[in-house]
């Protein structure tokens, strides 16, 4: 540290120096020093005072941070001086090829040494100035950062930021190493920065603003960058937005026109509201997900999309904000360990331009993606979701990109993170009459395993004007003026793209391609087209509110595809093929019944034609798992080769939630207060446990189970665990053949499918009701609806047989190996009344069509 006490003038035409040291060895950079003077004037041509810090060695080394430069000078006296001295005053931080480090401080009393041109002879954060008002603003490179809560910075003209080393910074007064690294935040008043004129970024340069705490949603303003002109961004140039970390307040930008070049971003990536940052810690944020108490690995968060669950089924961040005006940030995930953090959600890019917007490079608001290992710090905490962009323009153009994904969890045992939201407002008029730009939207969830990913973002356009064949958008399209859409013909390629209430009319194929189909669709409301093919991606239907799904085709072909239809939050739903479908190469056709239907027509899967799978390719037949709302399929026939399956195993009713819950479903099974399970019941009750007579009852009619398999029983002490769901329900009417060599299964989960714990009760098994005008096979068929297990000796209860009925004209029933089966293990201290029972198996014979019985 060197420090001066000068009663008069301080002349500096030398250097006074107290910068850090650069190692010789493979080291980090040391941080800059101290210097601190006082005096009545400081004068000086071609001095310099430098608390700069150390450069790293090597690339894996860090740089060392600025020092401190503080002058106290005599205001009145100083102002004397004319012209202002040539002095350096350099706080920066070290230049090297390592990580990089902070600038350092510089303390001044008022804003004598500020210039409208700021270059190597100021750098560091200026502390001890409120306010400023130049006519102009040229900061080349050199890095200025204006770090006292409430700082205006009120230019009369342009402001210009230029140069790989230029760097503009407005707040950020307050830093926090709590989260595992370091980062900044803003505390106090909002930061401002009013532009008279223009404000550009040039060659490389950058510009950063930290938003401090305000009061969200009434007021989420927290700091303001108000541009008369443009904003202008060129190559390589980037402004950095940042949330408040805890309180959601976010950055503001207006101006008239925005241009931002090819190379240039506004990035707003990781910087909303933060993960969990001590032991044990929820995400912040209104979609923060849990740390998961003592369940070891911690769901993601959720904004436009929930977050993804933990492998024990703790439920992820909730969806929250407005889809057309979304004012927060993305939220974080939980923290389970120390010295680690819970990924943070992506920031909140809001800006409002009275003019035209072109967009050739990047909006980015991803949430944080975490390190994907299973033995780094942040292996055990939940992923951050996606942030959100504003926008508000005349019009947009451009081949730009809008970016609000969801994080990757750091492995296959925690939750990603969820979509965003990406809102744009543009004058329609202005719009429609300009081609569609080729800008691209983007609001999926992380994804790193299906079973743990988030939900689909929004994005909110004035009207379809935005979307175009090929799709190239990702995300669940919202708008209040795009209700219907004709086009000849239809393609996506690696896109997740929704348009839940939207009529759309193809007049040719809908033809849908990728490289995951878990992770790329088309997904739509109501959609008529002459065929669908997908490869590698998944075509379907999404219910949402009002809007029953439908889906009308002549074909569908699907080559390691997936072919779906939701009843989502609608009334039910419907999937109609007037010809054949083929699933092929592990393809896989699924539905998914309705909350507001119960029964085998929440979902209706017409196929005129023949429904033929190959020997990888499947069908998953989900019921609801609360009402039981199931589909019902009506074939020309039916083709399940050896190798294929129908697949409704554990996708009936869910068993209990959470410590000392019941299962869902008329036979359900119960928790019994002393932390034991009884198993479901369907074609035969469920089985009892060691504390309690009670078990799941049977239900329904053997000759035509119309509902699913009911869900066992939890007693365990954990709040988020579920025990075993029930078998679904399959059922299929084929006016023809119906040919099985493969499998078609409705087994109820066992006792150990969904945790590890033995205390809870197995699920039934579900419903099989086939018809058919002839039942073939070559004998290697399997047609089973068994319960599951209960624990091997234990104390809980295993599930009920579920029911199966088949009816045909023809066919030989010992050509199949069929069965409903109870449970396997399970309590038997009770005696055989205590045990879960064999469901039904019914055979039935069918008249042939024009037959005639005459009774007398």
């Amino acid at each position: 540290m060197i420090r001066i006490d000068a009663s008069g003038d301080v002349t500096v035409n030398g250097t006074i120096t107290a910068d850090g040291q650069t190692p010789t060895t493979n080291n980090g950079g040391g941080a800059g020093g101290s210097i601190f003077i006082t005096c009545e004037r400081i004068l000086g041509s071609g001095g310099k005072l430098l608390a700069r810090g150390g450069n790293s060695k090597t690339s894996n080394n860090g740089n060392g941070a600025g020092g401190r430069i503080a002058i106290h000078y005599d205001t009145t006296a100083q102002q004397t001086v004319s012209p202002v001295p040539d002095i350096q005053i350099s706080a920066r931080s070290g230049t090297g090829t390592g990580k990089e480090a902070d600038v350092g401080s510089v303390w001044l009393p008022d804003t004598y040494f500020l210039s409208t041109t700021l270059n190597a002879n100021l750098s560091g954060q200026i502390w001890g100035v409120t306010s400023w008002s130049p006519a102009s603003l040229t900061v080349d490179n050199t890095w200025v950062r204006f770090a006292e809560p409430g700082f205006v910075l009120d230019v009369d003209g342009n402001v210009l930021v230029t140069g790989t080393l230029g760097r503009l910074e407005i707040g950020g007064n307050a830093p926090v190493n709590t989260w595992g690294e370091n980062m900044l935040v803003s505390e106090g008043a909002a930061p401002e920065m009013l532009v008279g004129g223009n404000f550009e970024l040039a060659n490389g340069a950058t510009f950063s603003v930290f938003a401090t705490a305000t009061n969200p949603p009434a007021v989420p303003v927290g700091a303001r960058v108000d541009v008369t002109g443009d904003i202008v961004l060129g190559a390589n140039c980037k402004v950095y937005v940042h949330s408040h970390h805890t309180n959601g307040g976010s950055p503001r930008f207006t101006a008239d026109d925005v241009t931002v070049a090819s190379t240039a971003k506004f990035d707003a990536v990781a910087k909303g509201f933060a993960g969990g940052g001590q032991p044990k810690e929820n995400g912040y944020g209104p979609g923060g997900s849990d740390w998961a108490t003592d369940l070891q690995y911690c769901p993601g968060a959720g904004y436009g999309g929930f977050g993804g669950v933990n492998y024990r089924y703790l439920p992820g961040g909730v969806a929250y904000g407005s889809a057309s005006d979304p004012t927060l940030p993305g939220s974080g995930g939980g923290c389970l360990k120390a010295d680690s953090h819970g990924g943070r959600g992506g920031g909140l890019i809001h800006i409002e331009a009275s003019g035209d917007v072109s967009l050739d490079g990047t909006l980015i608001a991803d949430g944080e993606a975490l390190p994907g290992d299973k033995s780094g710090d942040n292996y055990q905490n939940g992923a951050g979701s996606g942030g959100a962009i504003n926008l508000t323009c005349r019009s947009i153009n451009g081949a730009g990109t809008l970016s609000a994904k969801g994080g990757t969890a750091a492995n296959d045992f925690c939750g990603d993170g969820g979509g965003g939201r990406i809102a744009i407002h543009y004058d329609k008029t202005v719009q429609d009459g300009l081609s569609v730009p080729g800008i691209k939207m983007d609001a999926r969830p992380g994804y790193r395993l299906l079973s743990r990913m988030g939900g689909l973002g929004s994005l909110w356009t004035s009207n379809g004007r935005l979307v175009s064949s090929p799709i190239v958008h990702s995300g669940e399209l919202l708008s209040d003026d795009f209700a219907t859409w004709s086009l000849p013909s239809l393609s996506a390629n690696a896109v997740w793209f929704r348009l839940p209430k939207v009529d759309v009319t193809v007049g040719g194929p809908v033809v849908v391609t990728g490289t995951n189909k878990d992770l790329h669709r088309f997904e739509g409301g109501r959609v008529t087209c002459t065929s669908v093919i997908a490869t590698n991606a998944t075509v379907g239907v999404v219910g949402m509110d009002e809007v029953r799904p439908s889906f009308i085709c002549d074909s569908v072909f699907a080559n390691n595809g997936g072919v779906v239809c939701d009843a989502g939050s609608s009334t039910g739903g419907t999937f109609t093929v007037n010809g054949p479908v083929d699933l092929t190469a592990g393809s896989v056709m699924a539905t998914y019944g309705s909350a507001f239907d119960p029964g085998p027509t929440s979902i209706v899967v017409q196929v005129n034609g023949a429904l033929t799978l190959d020997a990888t390719s499947q069908i998953h037949p989900w019921s609801h798992p609360t009402n039981g709302g199931s589909a019902t399929f009506y074939v020309g026939s039916l083709s399940v080769p050896a190798g294929a399956q129908i697949n409704a195993d554990g996708k009936g009713f869910q068993g209990g939630v959470g410590e000392k819950s019941d299962g869902f479903g008329p036979g359900r099974g119960f928790g019994d207060a002393n932390q034991q399970s009884s198993g479901a019941g369907y074609g035969g009750h469920g089985g009892r446990c060691s504390f309690t007579a009670r078990y799941g009852a049977d239900y329904g009619s053997s000759n035509a189970p119309a509902l699913p398999g009911s869900g066992g029983g939890y007693g365990y002490g954990r709040t988020y665990e579920l025990s075993g769901r029930g078998g679904g329900l399959i059922a299929i009417e084929a006016r023809g053949s119906m040919t099985i060599d493969g499998v078609v299964t409705a087994n109820g989960e066992p006792w150990g499918s969904q945790t590890v714990y033995n205390t809870r009760g197995g699920g039934s098994g579900g419903g099989i009701h086939l018809r058919c005008d002839k039942l073939l096979g070559s004998g290697a068929g399997v047609i089973r609806a068994n319960g599951g297990g209960g624990s091997s000796g234990g104390s809980d209860g295993a599930g009920g047989g579920g029911r199966v009925a088949i009816w045909r004209v023809e066919g030989d029933e010992l050509l199949f190996a069929t069965s409903a089966a109870k449970g396997t293990g399970g309590y038997t201290g009770g005696g055989t009344t205590a045990m879960s029972q064999d469901g039904t198996v019914v055979w039935g014979m069918l008249y042939p069509e024009r037959t005639l019985l005459i009774v007398r």
